[in-house]
């Protein structure tokens, strides 16, 4: 008796829980198409406080200390 009242009470739960996660996930998929949107699709590596230099300008600093070293 004691077990089928835990697990009536988990069952008349999980309606509540599932619709608040799947606010939370909503929430995030939101945050992250404004990110998407905002830098392109390096969205991921920007958070507050990062420095937002792109990928892209990584791998031009890059290549130019590769050329940079090949003329030496």
């Amino acid at each position: 008796m004691k077990n089928l009242l835990r697990i009536l009470t988990r069952i008349i739960a999980l309606p509540f829980f599932i619709a608040l996660h799947g606010c939370f996930m909503l929430r995030g998929l939101i945050y992250m198409t404004i990110q998407w949107l905002r830098y392109g699709g390096e969205s991921i590596i920007y958070k507050k406080g990062d420095d937002k230099r792109l990928i892209a300008d990584i791998y031009d600093e890059l290549i130019k200390q590769r050329n940079d070293n090949k003329a030496v």
